[in-house]
């Protein structure tokens, strides 16, 4: 291909995008023309899916051009954007840049033109000489105690609107559990001390929370009470000697698209762990992912006992340098843009003076400008006014079957969307958005009300349950030509919320098809299901550990993992099959949980709802390796085991040392649930 090609790159931001930016140009233009302007461009190329994709739904960017977009977060977190599988499919080749993001994008039905590695110049991160006078003058003055192994932790890990938040996404509380149990195993395998060096804006969190357990560390930085971002920003040079410090680096995300910390440390030469998310396992070796926090440690103790991962250091660079270079990726984005200017790729077409929304795009001008406006509106104290005196109403449509634990979340979420100005009304002729939940779709009240009524906005919530229903009917739906099935009330509505991606895989599999889905997490109702106040459950561990037992009571293999477990450790089992627990009523069910230390859950007919209350009771888990949605559900805050053995192992680690498994317990934010509701609403 000739550099009559031209391309205009767009997404570049103030953080760390700028990097994306700067290296998509370079690659690019090893056999394109990179252009200022989408008028002068062939194509036009995203490093930002997210907010272009975004743009485009809301009205704000009408392409003129074909996109091509760099995914750099993990897939599945990317249908959780209003809009975005829709637009996507419409406007966008999305290009997956690891292995696992391509992987993802197929099991969701998101189809690609290729993959893409991720480029890096790496010319800020060297190897320095431990012997140099001023690096060694760099490390006295920040006071890192000698002979101790240094642990780095170099990347933000407060939310910028609430820095005594952690931002889970980027794991700290993955991160704290593995320091808290790598703490309590030190004395038994080594007698060597830890320590953790911390650097760069928005450590407030993780800072906290190693002075509460007086886990020692350094931090490189002013210590600034409010938000340090932009003073706390390390330059590379600063970044590269930090590097060059450390025995270990530790990336402990749950979903990444690069991250880019791979690079940097093992150009500097030093060794590196990482949960299994982006380019790690494309680049590290298998022995340096960890996918729980006791594996995670294991993997440590044995490298301060041997140096068992200085082997795979080089390896790593190499492979960097052969595949991640410019040049390199280079020649993958050519292969790629020359599928789509062939025509290979199945050619998206652009609609010019059309939004997904629906209606007609507004001038540019007005809504570049408009946004950002409105937004700063509603936080004045007028925006305030208008959202409690003039809410918009939410109608409400509940299947009268509604499974039990239902009714206080809608109460909870109705009290949050309130505060963001939006009033749920059972019925109200108001009402111009409506919100129909786990509703069968064959119901005649609601076929004849809401399909010939276009005057208002059908926000249609399939959960678990009603989608397991949908699955049970697939042969049925199924049209006479093979291309799947639509239903009316699918088809009507706006936005169809699935309540995770696991739902998404199924129904695209099942060939169920949705109008515009994306995939919005609830919690368990917050009130009922909740941990224990610290005071009460030290007062519940001074008297006896008792776990939470979920079994087949048919399976007397796993009885006989439950009965050894109870032999090794004094632990009182309180067994339940799936039945009983789901005949339970809230409160009972949270009770029962909240007395427990940890729960076991084996019964292959265990559902995601049961996992999130006993999660939301801040229970670790011990678990089957083959149920894989428990296993992703659970994440680091439990153990998977896959015989017996392991089974009593893995029980006696999570009644030794609970609460480290506790801290790393993600679950999702009611408060996000409501902001995104209303941000559909209010896009209406």
């Amino acid at each position: 291909m000739d550099r009559s090609l031209r391309i205009h790159v767009i997404g570049k931001d103030a953080w760390a995008l700028g990097t994306e930016d700067r290296l998509a140009r370079a690659c690019l233009a090893t056999f394109a023309t990179v252009v200022d302007s989408e008028s002068e461009a062939d194509f036009i190329h995203t490093v930002d899916v997210e907010d272009t994709a975004a743009r485009i739904y809301r009205g704000e960017f009408v392409p003129a051009k074909p996109i091509v977009g760099a995914v750099n977060n993990h897939p599945t977190r990317l249908v959780e954007w209003p809009g975005f599988l829709r637009t996507a499919q419409q406007y966008m080749h999305l290009v997956p840049q690891s292995s696992l993001a391509a992987a993802d994008m197929e099991r969701l039905g998101i189809a690609f033109p290729g993959q893409v590695r991720i480029a890096t110049d790496a010319e800020s991160y060297s190897v320095l000489n431990g012997d140099d006078p001023e690096f060694i003058r760099f490390r006295r003055q920040l006071g890192i105690p000698k002979d101790v192994y240094l642990i780095g932790l170099l990347q933000r890990d407060s939310e910028g609107r609430d820095l005594a938040v952690p931002k889970r996404q980027k794991g700290p509380d993955i991160f704290l559990g593995l320091m808290k149990l790598l703490q309590k195993q030190l004395p038994e395998k080594t007698g060597r001390k830890v320590h953790i060096l911390l650097g760069g804006p928005r450590r407030h969190w993780i800072r906290a929370a190693l002075d509460q357990h007086n886990i020692p560390y350094t931090f490189v930085g002013k210590e600034i009470a409010g938000d340090d971002y932009p003073e706390n920003i390390l330059d590379k040079q600063t970044m590269c000697m930090l590097y060059n410090m450390l025995d270990l680096y530790v990336i402990p995300t749950r979903w990444e698209g690069a991250p880019r910390q791979v690079f940097d440390v093992l150009e500097c030469g030093r060794k590196i762990i990482s949960t299994p998310v982006g380019i790690a396992p494309d680049i590290l070796s298998p022995e340096c992912i960890f996918e729980s926090l006791a594996q995670g440690v294991e993997i440590i103790l044995r490298d301060m006992e041997c140096g068992f991962l200085e082997q795979f250091i080089e390896p790593g660079r190499r492979r960097i340098q052969e595949v991640h270079s410019i040049e390199s990726v280079g020649r993958e984005w050519e292969k790629v843009y020359r599928r789509l200017w062939e025509g290979e790729g199945g050619g998206k077409r652009v609609v010019s003076g059309q939004h997904l929304g629906g209606q007609s795009a507004p001038n540019r001008f007005s809504g570049a400008w408009s946004q950002p406006f409105a937004a700063v509106l509603e936080k004045t104290r007028l925006g305030r006014i208008k959202k409690e005196y003039c809410p918009k109403h939410l109608g409400l449509v509940v299947n009268d079957g509604v499974p039990s634990g239902s009714s206080g979340l809608f109460v909870q979420l109705g009290k949050r969307l309130r505060q963001q100005g939006v009033q749920i009304t059972l019925q109200s002729p108001y009402e111009r958005s409506v919100l129909i939940w786990n509703v069968p779709l064959d119901t005649p009240e609601y076929l004849s009300k809401y399909l010939g009524n276009d005057s208002k906005k059908v926000i249609l919530v399939l959960d678990e349950m009603c989608c397991a229903r949908l699955l049970q009917e697939s042969q049925k739906l199924q049209d006479d030509s093979g291309r799947g099935w639509k239903h009316p009330l699918l088809e009507r509505a706006e936005v169809t919320i699935l309540t995770s991606d696991i739902d998404v895989v199924r129904l695209h599999r099942a060939g169920i098809k949705l109008n515009n889905p994306m995939v919005l997490r609830f919690p368990s109702d917050p009130v009922i299901f909740s941990p224990k106040r610290s005071a009460e459950l030290q007062l519940q561990h001074q008297t006896a550990s008792r776990c939470l037992v979920f079994l087949d009571p048919e399976k007397k293999q796993h009885t006989e993992w439950v009965e050894a477990l109870g032999k090794q450790v004094d632990v009182a089992c309180h067994v339940v099959s799936k039945k009983k627990w789901g005949s339970l009523l809230d409160v009972e069910r949270a009770t029962i949980a909240q007395e427990q230390s940890f729960a076991v859950i084996l019964s292959e007919e265990i559902d995601r709802k049961t996992v999130s209350e006993v999660l939301a009771c801040g229970l670790p888990c011990l678990y089957t390796n083959r149920l894989h949605e428990i296993k992703s559900l659970v994440g680091m805050a439990g153990v998977g085991v896959d015989d017996m053995k392991t089974f009593v192992e893995g029980g006696a680690l999570l009644y030794k040392e609970r609460d480290c498994f506790a801290s790393a317990i993600l679950m999702p934010s009611l408060d996000e649930a409501a902001l995104v509701l209303a941000d559909l609403v209010y896009k209406s």
